[in-house]
């Protein structure tokens, strides 16, 4: 079989003999993005591979409770395997335990991870069960830690959080990507959820010892 590269229009041409007879096959693609690729056994049948396909993950925090102390670095999503991670959603949501609160939080892009403070970390899951292990870790802060050094900020927006209550109306902040998703490369890189007061005042934040939910959904190749 031979196998010609790409063309002009980002077909993928095949030409192989079987049984003594010469046959061509062509497959549509993206040239720059190729979804598809296609290869014919010695069977003569051919074979198509979606290259569209990623490995999925979800980390979802438990009932996580910042305290009454953390400033900055709330959370974060570390790249410790060197994959290309990409982030399709963030979401967080809050309540808090004796009065309602507004903050200003931030999703930001690190090129060095978080140290110190204290931590707990979280689960995942996979999108397919085929999948292997996630290399990255998702962890929530009770006690600050050293942030890691800033890029950028892909995000900013302010959140509010009612009373702990059933019944209560909680204004969950998301980021969500189609395209273009935000990306780590190296194990040095994180995403970081950075918390400021509503009034961007001096930080005593979180006043209230409230729950924080927060759901990370990615994709590592």
């Amino acid at each position: 079989m031979i196998q010609l590269p790409l063309n002009a229009t980002g077909s993928v041409l095949a030409s192989n003999t079987f049984t003594g007879k010469e046959y061509q096959q062509v497959i549509l693609s993206d040239k720059d993005n190729p979804s598809f690729g296609a290869s014919i056994d010695a069977d003569g049948l051919l074979s198509v591979s979606d290259k569209t396909s990623k490995n999925t993950y979800t980390s979802c925090s438990g009932n996580r409770s910042p305290g009454t102390s953390l400033t900055s670095c709330i959370a974060n999503l570390a790249n410790l395997g060197a994959k290309r991670l990409s982030l399709l959603k963030l979401r967080v949501e809050f309540t808090e335990a004796t009065a309602a609160a507004a903050y200003i939080l931030s999703l930001v892009k690190t090129s060095s991870l978080a140290t110190g403070g204290t931590s707990d970390l979280e689960n995942y899951i996979k999108h397919d069960s085929d999948s292997p292990n996630s290399l990255s870790e998702a962890r929530f802060f009770s006690a600050t830690p050293v942030s890691g050094v800033s890029v950028g900020v892909l995000g900013k927006a302010y959140i509010y959080g009612p009373i702990t209550a059933i019944g209560a109306v909680v204004q969950a902040l998301e980021f969500n990507w189609i395209r273009d998703c935000p990306l780590l490369k190296a194990a040095t890189e994180s995403f970081e959820i950075r918390i400021e007061k509503f009034d961007a005042s001096a930080l005593a934040t979180p006043a209230h010892a409230g729950v924080w939910h927060v759901t990370w959904v990615f994709t590592e190749e």
